[in-house]
C-alpha cells in the first residue's frame, strides 16, 4: 500500500467514527421523542460529510414552520445551521437553552468532532507535503537526466 492509499484509507476510517457519533446523537433524541418526555426533546442535529475534501461535521436547529396554506396542518421542517466557532469548534453557549442530556452529548460528541477534523487536516496537509515532496524528486531527476 503506498502512502497515498494509507492516507485515505485513515480518512475513511475518520470519516466512518465521525458518522457514528452523528448517528449516536441521532438515537439518542429519537429515543427521547419516543418517550414523550416534551420538556427533554431538542431542536439540535448533527450531519457528516465530505466537501471539497474536508470534513465536515455541523450542528443545525431544527424549526418547524406552518404553511400559509393549512396552518393546523402537517409542518414542514427548516433546519438552520449553527456557525462553527474560532479554533475549529462549535461554542457551547450556542446550546445552552437545550436540555442537560443534549448538552452532555453534544459536549462530548463535539469534543470528538473536533479532534476528528483536526487529524482530517493533518492528513490532507500530509497529502499536499508528499505531493511536494514528489514534485522536488521529479525535478532533481530531470536536473541530473540534463546533465
Amino acid at each position: 500500500m503506498n502512502m497515498y492509499e494509507e492516507i485515505a484509507s485513515h480518512k475513511v476510517r475518520l470519516l466512518q467514527e465521525a458518522q457514528e457519533l452523528s448517528t449516536i446523537f441521532s438515537e439518542a433524541s429519537k429515543a427521547v421523542v419516543a418517550s414523550k418526555l416534551y420538556g427533554q426533546q431538542t431542536l439540535i442535529g448533527t450531519r457528516v460529510r465530505v466537501v471539497g475534501g474536508s470534513l465536515t461535521c455541523e450542528w443545525f436547529r431544527k424549526n418547524f414552520v406552518s404553511s400559509k396554506d393549512n396552518p393546523y396542518g402537517k409542518k414542514k421542517v427548516f433546519s438552520t445551521y449553527l456557525r462553527l466557532g474560532k479554533g475549529g469548534r462549535y461554542s457551547h453557549t450556542l446550546f445552552r437553552r437545550e436540555p442537560e442530556w443534549a448538552r452532555t452529548l453534544i459536549e462530548s460528541i463535539e469534543e470528538q468532532y473536533s479532534l476528528l477534523r483536526k487529524q482530517w487536516k493533518s492528513l490532507t496537509l500530509m497529502e499536499r507535503e508528499l505531493r511536494r515532496f514528489e514534485a522536488f524528486e521529479h525535478e532533481r531527476k530531470v536536473f541530473k537526466g540534463g546533465q
